[in-house]
């Protein structure tokens, strides 16, 4: 299971993260090995971030890309992450909460004590991004935007039949498990 986040708040949320002094591992393990630096890209690891978490990175000869087309290696992790989403039993949406504890409280059973809530105040929320700097962030992102448009498309899809099964909406889901 995962929860995933609009990309582009999810880069600035990572780009802030690390402007406070985080770090990621120095170390990049696939398939039994670690990445050698020249072979990681030089680039921000945080672009694209989500397509490469959820992707099987070993159809793709891990982080050592040599003699295969930037166009390959993106088609091959958008897909393989596309199929490991729909794979999951339950993935949630973290700009749709409501719906996501829905759906998981549907697919395990198990109760949660209360409402989750979203934020709307977030870090992301509050950065000053120029329009030239948007359009950076989304350029190099493209394939997590592909990835949660399509997050996005299975998720309702997910609602709507757990909607259906049960017969009653989210709506009145939660009227009933909160007295609302």
């Amino acid at each position: 299971m995962t929860y995933l986040r609009d990309p582009v708040n999810r880069f600035i949320s990572e780009w802030m993260h690390v402007r406070r002094g985080a770090y990621w591992p120095k170390e990049y393990l696939c398939n039994g090995r670690n990445a050698t630096p020249s072979e990681l890209p030089s680039h921000n690891l945080g672009f694209n971030r989500m397509t490469r978490m959820l992707a099987n990175l070993s159809l793709v000869n891990c982080y050592n890309r040599t003699g295969l087309s930037k166009d390959f290696v993106d088609k091959t992790l958008l897909n393989s992450a596309k199929e490991n989403l729909r794979a999951m039993e339950f993935f949630g949406l973290t700009e749709e909460q409501e719906k996501s504890q829905f759906l998981f409280e549907v697919t395990f059973g198990v109760l949660l004590a209360k409402r989750t809530v979203r934020h709307e105040l977030t870090v992301a929320s509050t950065v000053q991004i120029t329009d030239e700097m948007l359009s950076v962030i989304k350029d190099n992102n493209l394939l997590d935007i592909e990835l949660y448009s399509f997050a996005q498309e299975l998720f309702t899809q997910r609602v709507v039949e757990a909607e259906t099964r049960l017969g009653f909406n989210t709506s009145i889901y939660f009227k009933r498990r909160f007295f609302d």
